[in-house]
């Protein structure tokens, strides 16, 4: 340990130090006095040579500061900016009051950086998870989807291309194909799914499975893909895909997969064929229903939860939580399918089966609702989108969310003429 004093003007409060300033007056500010007036200035302040920052030891340096010090003894250090925030996390859980929202940010930042030790922040992944989703969830982006779709003539996103959007990653590719789950994926483990699957319905051209004799101001939708095969072709390539996914979850990693009546049985059989354990069905509950054409109106759309078996499943959600969600849809001014869903259901899944900066697996991310998730909780979505035209909107939906500040060099040279903010 290397201890040196130094004028006490070198020492640069560091800006982004989570912990609550003090000042004159404050009740610990004056124990902070009486202290250093008592037995003296017993603590060194941690200071970091390579930026001039104090790393510890911010209330006692303005105590020090106010009471006319001119020189302070401190221990020296020379850390990487990234270290040096480590180290001031560390050294001030011990002790003081956090201003969370701040902390929050920044375990944020530093949770992000690829293979970091967040062991050396003294903080707990648990307690980072509940205090960012604290302050950081968002309930609805308000962006129209559907008129950014119609302004794309032609797409920027190329067929194969995988798309790196901040932590998340998107390819514009099949999920049915094994080596596209892969190539996204690069060898890390999911540990959560949450995703929408097709519901074979043949949605396209109006608003029910057949557009025959439909109400001239029926809705257009979009052709979705893989939405009119045989039942057999259907299930066939569903099992095929959850096959596949199976192999890349971690053991114990929870899943949330969405569907239709129709397709709710099939899709059951699969997922225990395959040895997943079901423990759910978690029911969508919105405010009014859509007008359709059968005897009963739906409202209600259905959620199979489970895990992979093999270790224990985690749950960081409340004990009171319930399979009935009521939760407000989007606008359907914005919708671009029938079955579009709005973020907070993915913000739920995610908070109650998800740590801060775990891996999210969407295979069909159509508007791009879990990766906008996904980054208002500090989750990392990877996520497959076969239409070129849906991955410029994600895009564009990204940036939107984030700010053009956030947004990388190359990205925006890319997409950024084309982004309506």
């Amino acid at each position: 340990m290397k201890i040196e004093v130094i004028s006490i003007n070198k020492l640069k409060p560091a800006v982004y130090n989570p912990r609550v300033s003090l000042k004159p007056g404050d009740k610990d500010y004056e124990k902070l006095k009486n202290s250093i007036a008592t037995f003296g200035y017993v603590e060194p302040i941690v200071w970091n040579r390579k930026t001039g920052n104090v790393v510890g030891g911010h209330q006692r340096a303005e105590v020090l500061k106010q009471e006319g010090y001119e020189e302070v003894e401190v221990v020296v250090v020379e850390l990487s900016l990234d270290k040096e925030k480590s180290l001031n996390l560390a050294l001030n859980k011990i002790s003081g009051r956090w201003d969370e929202e701040k902390l929050s940010l920044l375990l944020s930042e530093l949770t992000r950086i690829p293979d970091f030790d967040v062991g050396l922040t003294g903080f707990e992944m648990p307690e980072i998870t509940n205090l960012f989703d604290k302050f950081n969830e968002k309930q609805d982006d308000d962006f129209d989807f559907s008129s950014e779709l119609n302004n794309i003539e032609t797409p920027v996103t190329q067929k194969g291309e995988l798309i790196e959007l901040g932590s998340h990653r998107l390819l514009c590719g099949d999920s049915s194909k094994e080596e596209d789950i892969k190539r996204l994926l690069s060898g890390q483990k999911v540990r959560l799914i949450h995703t929408d699957p097709p519901y074979n319905v043949n949605y396209y051209g109006g608003n029910r499975p057949t557009p025959k004799a439909r109400p001239k101001n029926s809705r257009h939708w979009e052709r979705i893909y893989s939405d009119d095969m045989t039942q057999e072709q259907y299930e066939q390539w569903l099992k095929n895909i959850l096959s596949n996914t199976k192999e890349v979850l971690q053991e114990g990693a929870p899943f949330y997969i969405w569907n239709g009546h129709k397709q709710f049985g099939p899709m059951h059989q699969m997922l225990t064929a395959l040895d997943l354990h079901v423990a759910c069905v978690i029911t969508w509950a919105k405010p009014n229903f859509a007008i359709g054409y059968g005897d009963y109106n739906q409202q209600t759309e259905f959620c199979l939860y489970g895990w992979k078996k093999g270790n224990a499943h985690f749950w960081n959600g409340p004990t009171n939580e319930s399979t009935l969600w009521e939760i407000h849809r989007d606008s359907t001014k914005q919708y671009i399918h029938p079955t579009q869903k709005p973020i907070a259901l993915a913000q739920r899944a995610m908070r109650n089966s998800s740590q801060h900066g775990d891996v999210v697996f969407d295979l069909f991310l159509g508007s791009g609702s879990t990766l906008i998730a996904a980054e208002s909780l500090g989750r990392r979505c990877f996520g497959i989108e076969i239409d070129p035209k849906y991955c410029d909107a994600i895009v564009r939906r990204y940036i939107s969310f984030v700010g053009i500040d956030k947004v990388s060099g190359d990205l925006r040279k890319k997409f950024i003429k084309e982004v309506k903010l």
